[in-house]
This record gives structure tokens, C-alpha cells and sequence, in this order.
């Protein structure tokens, strides 16, 4: 939820185009967004039995990469441009991304026999 918030920060930081404010909007989604990593990598030893934590982790951070790969590959033409609205476009793109995510981190049932 942090997250979502300080993207909407980070947004208007951009749109104001103030550096100082930019400078802590960034800082501020990276004292959120890092902490995710970790957690995401417990749930998904906890949800893979059988199969090594370097083994689940590794297939994770190269779906990751090749992921954001395919994502700058899609939003560099949009941001080509410099426009405000194209910017706001790929925002409320990463919010949506970040907004799922927060779902499917819901749906999960904590008390599975495969998490134990």
C-alpha cells in the first residue's frame, strides 16, 4: 500500500518538477519497494517444496530481469517523447503492476500446508 502511495507522491514530485521533491520521492520508494524482494522470496520458497531456494529464487530474479527488460523495451518510445501525458500513462501502468501484485499477494492462503 506504501508503495502506491509514494508512486503517487513520486508522480507529483515529477509534475511539479522540483528535484528536491523528487529526490525524496525516489528515496521513499526505495525504503518500500526493497523490503518486497526479501518478502517475495520467503513466499516463494514457502509455496515451491522440493525445489532448492537458490534454484526457486534464481528462476525468479531471471523471470524478473527479462520482465523489466520487455518493459523498457515498451515505455523508452513513450518516454521518448517528453510528454506529460505519455509519462502518466507509464505511471498508472507501474500503479496497476503494483496494485495486481497486491492482489495476488492476498489470494495467497497463508495457512497452506505447502508454506509450513
Amino acid at each position: 500500500m506504501l508503495t502506491l502511495v509514494f508512486l503517487s507522491y513520486f508522480f507529483f514530485a515529477t509534475s511539479q518538477s522540483d528535484r528536491f521533491q523528487l529526490m525524496i520521492a525516489v528515496s521513499l520508494l526505495g525504503l518500500v519497494c526493497n523490503p518486497i524482494n526479501f518478502i517475495a522470496y520467503e513466499l516463494l520458497v514457502g509455496l515451491t517444496p522440493g525445489v532448492g531456494e537458490a534454484t526457486s529464487c534464481g528462476i525468479l530474479n531471471s523471470a524478473a530481469n527479462l520482465f523489466g527488460f520487455f518493459v523498457i523495451l515498451s515505455i523508452t518510445p513513450l518516454l521518448g517523447n517528453q510528454m506529460k501525458e505519455d509519462t502518466l500513462i507509464v505511471m498508472l501502468g507501474f500503479a496497476a503492476g503494483i496494485a495486481c501484485a497486491l492482489i495476488l499477494t492476498l489470494l495467497v492462503n497463508p495457512g497452506s500446508k505447502l508454506i509450513k
